[in-house]
């Protein structure tokens, strides 16, 4: 905070009045009282987005620069005081994930920090900063969908024979049969949607959910059953992992990583990359921009999935805007959000997570991570992340099941995937949702399919073991995997 004898210096430097202390100490201790978990609440971050933004809109010219710049510093100290200071350094002042409830928290507050008279003097300036802002940070969901949230447990419904599923029964599963369909199948995705960026996925089983490695190992932690074709349908409420049990497991691997392994000195995303490709539990889904390459990992040779049919499946990296307008993509960057210390999505509450589109599926947070490691380039590598899936009566109604009058439940949706997955048709343009969820597109491998396939990605693209895992853990992998006795 400044001065009296600093504010009474900015106001004789301007005509207008100093805003008094008292008014930035109101203004902060009523926003506290408005956001009951101010201490973590992205309402922290949009505010001083919103200050710093604000400071960057044309002004008229009778209102001095130095008048907007020592309001926002003023603004800034204000939220500043009212924050542990080891947890305001750790929030970054340039976080995306914002609330509109901090927006306009912020706006009262850059009003009292620039004085009442120019407040009211130019309601204008003020009005086209705020819209500008919010149209950038506005969450695309709509928060009101998950005001009410399901119980983390939940059973499933009798259509639920399998993860596969879920696929199976949109209606927009394409079948491939052969490497001419695979090729026309992915032109026809991508020439109908030339805009639409996409990152795509294989599984060797199409009955496979779509679940990142700490997802699976706290579903057999918790003893979840999933439904398998075949076998009688698992009964009563199952203990998915929530996005609680996720971040607490995520703090046990950074604590473990640092003290134990001696990487302190990295971001906790760099971390988590270098465990996911040593095969270890984070909630990073492995993904890659090469359509092909994603097509190798589902029909890759394997003893045990080798009569099973395969599923290739494409991620749109936004969703698809109304009105023609271009929505945004929500690339991950190692910038003073992403790459710090504490996770940026650790410091979201419950209520604030929507907000944020933190476990909504409408961003669809990609990163292209540094080529640290020799297997990120051989696969065009990148990762999906985003929280557990906030399902609630609202949003059920986004997800029905064809040809019923009933919906997917929570324990299908997280059976399906640990991350929102909303079914799209692959031979159309995707056109916009009510949800606001970023499309996702699926197609299944038959297995008579594979070894075709594979001896053309092999053969013609170069696509082979020792090419997609090009370390000496891949060799490792490979040996252990084929008969040695020369046959």
């Amino acid at each position: 905070m400044a001065t009296d004898d600093e504010d009474q210096s900015d106001a004789e430097q301007t005509s207008l009045p100093a805003p008094p202390r008292s008014a930035l100490a109101d203004a902060a201790a009523a926003i506290a009282k408005a956001q009951p978990d101010f201490a973590t609440s992205p309402a922290v971050a949009a505010a001083a987005q919103a200050a710093q933004s604000i400071a960057r809109v044309s002004t008229p010219a009778n209102l001095p620069a130095s008048n907007i710049l020592a309001g926002v510093q003023k603004a800034l100290a204000a939220y500043q005081a009212a924050l542990p200071a080891d947890l305001y350094k750790n929030i970054g002042l340039g976080s995306q994930l914002a609330n509109m409830s901090g927006l306009l928290n912020a706006q009262r507050l850059y009003k009292d920090s620039i004085g009442a008279t120019a407040a009211a003097a130019y309601p204008a300036v003020l009005a086209d900063a705020m819209k500008s802002i919010s149209a950038a940070w506005a969450p695309i969901a709509n928060p009101r969908n998950y005001e009410r949230p399901d119980p983390p447990k939940a059973a499933y419904s009798e259509q639920l024979t399998s993860p596969g599923e879920y696929f199976r029964a949109s209606g927009y599963e394409v079948e491939i049969t052969s490497f001419a369909k695979l090729n026309s199948s992915i032109e026809v995705l991508i020439r109908n949607n030339p805009k639409l960026g996409l990152v795509w996925r294989g599984m060797r089983n199409a009955e496979w959910g779509v679940y990142s490695s700490l997802f699976r190992k706290l579903i057999n932690d918790n003893g979840v059953r999933l439904p398998e074709q075949g076998r009688p349908m698992p009964r009563g409420e199952q203990p998915f992992p929530d996005e609680n049990q996720m971040v607490v497991a995520e703090a046990e691997i950074l604590r473990v990583a640092r003290e134990e392994w001696r990487l302190d000195d990295l971001s906790a995303l760099e971390i988590f990359a270098r465990i996911q490709h040593a095969g270890g539990p984070t909630r990073l889904i492995d993904v890659t921009q090469n359509p092909y390459v994603a097509a190798w990992f589902a029909v890759e040779e394997h003893p045990e999935t080798e009569d099973d049919d395969a599923r290739l499946l494409a991620f749109a990296t936004r969703p698809i805007a109304k009105d023609g307008d271009e929505a945004p993509d929500s690339l991950v960057r190692l910038d003073s959000d992403w790459a710090d210390r504490v996770p940026l999505w650790h410091g979201l509450t419950g209520e604030g997570r929507p907000y944020g589109d933190w476990g909504t599926g409408t961003r669809r947070y990609v990163w292209f991570p540094p080529l640290y490691d020799p297997r990120i380039s051989a696969q065009n590598a990148a990762f999906i992340l985003d929280g557990v899936p906030i399902t609630s009566e609202e949003t059920a109604k986004f997800f029905p099941i064809k040809g019923t009058d009933e919906h997917w439940t929570r324990a299908d949706l997280l059976a399906a995937s640990s991350i929102y997955v909303r079914l799209a048709n692959p031979k159309r343009e995707a056109r916009s949702h009510r949800s606001g969820l970023a499309p996702t597109f699926t197609f299944r491998i038959t297995a008579d399919a594979k070894h075709e396939i594979r001896e053309v990605l092999e053969q013609r693209f170069g696509y082979t073991h020792a090419s997609i895992y090009p370390d000496s853990a891949g060799l490792a992998d490979r040996l252990n995997a084929v008969n040695l006795d020369g046959s």
